[in-house]
């Protein structure tokens, strides 16, 4: 077993209209960079769970909206394993543009496939996974909702990891924001383009709760409750056809939203509706009964209720 420092650079870049002069809200920005440095630590560890933990430092920065340069240093062992992962198809896609030096330096790589992996498991729950090929490490892993999908055993472990998965969601969490539309990750010629709607796909997992399923979309919902101690808001969906309406609970996490409501920046009134971005967990629990837990991830705007217009000869004078 030898040990050998490795160094490859790695990119990020927020776009829209709230970064496109080149800064950034500094806590937004603080909480991101944590997160995307928990998230890639977390990729070194999983690949050689002998590495040191990375260095991980800011080189530069360029405007064109807001692009962030990181080195990655770390120090891994050399283990068989590895060299294994190394020779598979996956690793030598992942490795194209790649600074490589003495076969490593793939953490950008499996960064980025990680990502795409989590991306094509939707934020569905793993049911079980099995070795398709020993000798380039695929593996095959059925979900919750019977669909299959293969990877390499390496990156399977880790999508699976709580600390990469919290990691990306908070990297994630700024395209939440008024005028940050999305995030692109680069590592040679790879990358990877996330919004917000892409939270869902990094869920964290209590490890007594089966999660069946998460899922996020875009509704008009009509605001019954506003609550801003414990952010528990309540909502009344209406359906364009004759299904009766829908009314649920859902907790508020769009903080630029309640800022500015409580500011009275943004007002609304009793009959307005909201156009957000839900997202929903569905969890069931080992004998348990399902549950619903539904959160308000963004608010795009506030439309504003227009009353019915009179029938003819009803007309107030």
């Amino acid at each position: 077993m030898a040990r050998k420092e490795t160094i490859e650079e790695l990119s990020f870049t927020y776009h829209g209209v709230a970064v496109d002069d080149g800064s950034m809200d500094m806590v937004d920005f603080g909480k991101a960079l944590i997160g995307y440095a928990q998230a890639v630590s977390t990729v070194v560890v999983t690949l050689d769970s002998q590495a040191h933990v990375p260095d991980i430092r800011i080189t530069r920065t360029e405007r064109g909206s807001f692009t962030v340069f990181a080195q990655i240093s770390q120090d891994v062992t050399l283990l068989e394993s590895l060299f294994d992962f190394l020779g598979t198809p996956t690793a030598n896609k992942m490795a194209v543009g790649a600074e490589i030096a003495g076969g490593v330096g793939l953490v950008g790589g499996a960064f980025i496939a990680a990502i795409r992996l989590c991306r094509k498991i939707g934020g569905k729950a793993i049911r079980s996974r099995k070795i398709i090929s020993e000798a380039t490490g695929e593996e095959e892993a059925t979900l919750s909702d019977g669909q299959k999908v293969t990877g390499n055993t390496n990156i399977f472990n880790i999508v699976v990891n709580n600390s990469f998965n919290s990691g990306a969601r908070a990297f994630l969490e700024p395209t939440s924001r008024d005028g940050v539309d999305s995030v692109s990750v680069s590592a040679g010629r790879e990358t990877e383009t996330l919004k917000s709607e892409d939270l869902h796909c990094f869920p964290v997992r209590d490890a007594d709760i089966d999660v069946s399923q998460v899922t996020s979309c875009e509704l008009v919902l009509a605001v019954e409750r506003v609550s801003f101690d414990d952010g528990n808001w309540r909502f009344t969906q209406f359906f364009d056809d004759d299904r009766v309406p829908v009314s649920f609970n859902a907790i508020m996490m769009d903080a630029d939203f309640t800022c500015n409501v409580e500011a009275g920046r943004i007002a609304f009134r009793k009959g307005d509706q909201l156009r957000v971005l839900l997202e929903e967990t569905v969890r069931k629990p080992e004998g348990g009964r399902q549950t619903r837990l539904r959160r308000i991830v963004r608010v795009f705007n506030v439309i504003p209720y227009i009353p019915p217009s009179p029938l003819p000869g009803f007309e107030s004078e």
